[in-house]
């Protein structure tokens, strides 16, 4: 059982909470850590791979990156949560590394969460299956699970019974559409899911609430050896990478109305562009340039054309002088 003579009675009155053990661990933190691993045995791009936009990740590290930032924007969300909500990320289920992406203690009692992003992806929730686009995934099997771990650990420790909520949250869904019976775990677009967690029925009293909060800040409470710290440098390194991934989006869509063009059968009619209005672009007309099919490759001298064959910038009336295209970096 938990030691209520460990628990400051002054922090249950004002909602405070101590945050010493497993709440320091910030969002995506363990995914992150994986991630920069494998990045660490990745060699860099070259100066061509960046001119030409392609990913700096390595290996199958794509989906660790999207799953990162789901869980980061998960976290940033429950961040919003009153102060009497305590909220862990990455707390280990104790199988093969796997961990809960987020766990909630409010007055309703404990919410688990497994966030998956699938931006732009219309979700279909029949029953016990969950189909994204036109495919069946096991997302709800390993959200139950990780709501029956966290279950069989209060029961092992705690005099109280605790309502265990688990819940699958998509990030960036076109729609979460539902039909058939409801089922124990709750699915919904990430967007609602503060305003869904508050108006949930209270049912624990603040010192039960906070019994609970020190049973899962106890890293001894879990089977695995996971750091507790607050993975200083992990989440700096972590926006480098992040910042290289929008670089190269930008690249390849800047790039995109030259690959294009290149196979068309007359030259494009990109309109020729003064020296002037070069110098002015901003990173934001950059993209709009982009986006639009329009040619923006960098500085470059008044009255210039793009060769579609070989993708090179010349003056106009004198085609031996050549202009570099400077690579995004």
């Amino acid at each position: 059982m938990v030691d209520k003579s460990t628990i400051d009675p002054g922090s249950i009155d004002d909602g405070r909470v101590e945050n010493e053990g497993m709440r320091r661990r910030f969002a995506a933190q363990a995914i992150i850590d994986k991630l920069l691993r494998q990045q660490g045995a990745h060699p860099r791009r070259t100066r061509l791979a960046r001119f030409l936009g392609r990913s700096p990740l390595g290996g199958n590290a794509l989906g660790w990156y999207r799953g990162a930032q789901g869980e980061l924007a998960v976290g940033a969300l429950l961040a919003q949560l009153p102060p009497e909500w305590a909220v862990f990320h990455g707390l280990p289920v104790g199988v093969n590394g796997w961990d809960i992406d987020h766990v909630v203690v409010g007055p309703c009692g404990v919410v688990t969460i497994n966030t998956k992003q699938h931006r732009r992806a219309a979700v279909r929730v029949i029953g016990e299956d969950v189909i994204v686009g036109d495919r069946a995934v096991p997302y709800l099997e390993h959200a139950a699970f990780e709501g029956e771990r966290i279950d069989t650990l209060l029961h092992a420790y705690l005099d109280f019974t605790v309502p265990i909520h688990p819940v699958l949250a998509f990030v960036g869904p076109k729609g979460v559409v539902r039909m058939g019976p409801e089922n124990a775990v709750t699915v919904l677009d990430a967007a609602d899911l503060v305003s869904w967690l508050t108006a949930l029925p209270r049912v624990l009293t603040p010192l039960e609430r906070f019994q609970v909060i020190a049973l899962l800040d106890d890293p001894a409470s879990w089977a695995e050896t996971v750091p507790v710290g607050t993975g200083d440098g992990l989440m700096e390194r972590f926006t480098v990478l992040d910042n290289q991934m929008r670089s190269a989006r930008l690249q390849r869509l800047v790039l995109a109305p030259l690959r294009s063009s290149s196979g068309s059968a007359s030259p494009p009619t990109w309109p020729r562009t003064s020296a002037s209005s070069w110098s002015a672009l901003s990173p934001a007309r950059v993209a709009d340039s982009a986006a639009s099919h329009s040619p923006v490759i960098g500085w470059a001298p008044p009255q210039y054309e793009v060769h579609p064959a070989s993708h090179r910038v010349s003056r106009v009336g004198n085609p031996h002088t050549m202009l570099h295209i400077h690579p995004i970096t």
